[in-house]
């Protein structure tokens, strides 16, 4: 069987937020731990997280007993998510990996299975390389799921678009609707992450 490898992306400067996203406190945990919790509740056979502004900060304040996963740190990480991206695709070992971003704890879990199961059944199917990325109202979002990694090639990525261009370049690109609005919800700003507050109370039933 295929193995899916998790690589959720966490290195970016937090320019916008004006403090380091990753450590942002969300229902009494930080943020970053919240997705990386989410994601190790699925069969995946390794999880990397890529950190590079405050790593060492991070890893004294996030933990994750799973024995699937490391840390990756991207010291030039102010070059941009696409270098993250090249880093994480370097250290997975998988045949596919599943892409997350660091700052998305609200997708819902339902979405991670029908992305997962797709990308798994498109891998069993075919030996080339290929993508599913799930899509809200035509709107392409995260989790994205890159088929036969090791058959991609990640070097010529630059900047913070990361891997638009090489899926722009594919042939065998797969939009899957899903009913997820959160696919699209990262949280970048102030205003975002007081939005996320007021949705984890909701969530939780807090006041």
């Amino acid at each position: 069987m295929n193995s899916v490898a998790a690589l959720i992306l966490a290195a970016g400067a937090s320019v916008r937020m004006g403090r380091t996203k990753p450590l942002l406190d969300l229902g009494g945990r930080p943020l970053l731990e919240r997705v990386m919790q989410k994601v190790g509740r699925f069969s995946f056979r390794e999880v990397v997280a890529v950190i590079g502004c405050d790593a060492e900060s991070i890893r004294r304040h996030i933990a994750f007993s799973d024995k699937r996963f490391r840390w990756v740190v991207n010291q030039s990480y102010k070059q941009g998510q696409s270098l993250s991206l090249q880093r994480g695709m370097e250290a997975v070992k998988s045949h596919h990996v599943m892409v997350f971003l660091g700052d998305q704890p609200f997708i819902m879990e339902e979405t991670i299975h029908t992305v997962y199961d797709e990308g798994v059944r498109q891998g069993e199917a075919r030996q080339r390389p290929f993508v599913v990325r799930p899509h809200f109202r035509s709107v392409p979002g995260h989790p994205v799921f890159f088929g036969h990694v090791q058959q991609m090639d990640f070097t010529g990525l630059g900047g913070d678009q990361g891997a638009k261009r090489l899926i722009d370049d594919m042939d065998d690109v797969y939009a899957l609707p899903v009913d997820d609005c959160m696919i699209l919800f990262d949280i970048d700003t102030p205003r975002d992450y007081e939005r996320a507050n007021r949705m984890w109370r909701s969530e939780n039933r807090l006041p």
